[in-house]
């Protein structure tokens, strides 16, 4: 058995994944809304900066490899939600 992954451990690794139009990493843009850890299986809820995004499959496979490699025997969701992303205070543009 594989190790399990842990909430601190996935969004780290989220961070390696990249916005392809600005360059920052998902978790930073507050793309990330909530991360789950299941028996088999990591879910991710994620708002887009808008609503017909062309990088959305994308980032939704550059997120599945990043988990999936780490964490072998876990199946990775990748939930997209229709709320309206607001960028962080703390990134300045």
């Amino acid at each position: 058995m594989g190790k399990i992954p842990k909430i601190k451990d996935v969004k780290s690794l989220l961070m390696t994944v990249m916005d392809p139009e600005l360059g920052i990493d998902v978790v930073s843009l507050g793309f990330i809304k909530k991360i789950e850890v299941l028996k088999s299986k990591i879910k991710i809820s994620m708002v887009l900066t808008f609503a017909g995004c062309p990088f959305v499959s994308m980032m939704i496979s550059d997120i599945q490899k990043v988990l999936e490699k780490e964490y072998l025997e876990y199946i990775v969701e990748v939930k997209i939600l229709k709320q309206k992303w607001t960028p962080p205070k703390s990134l300045k543009f």
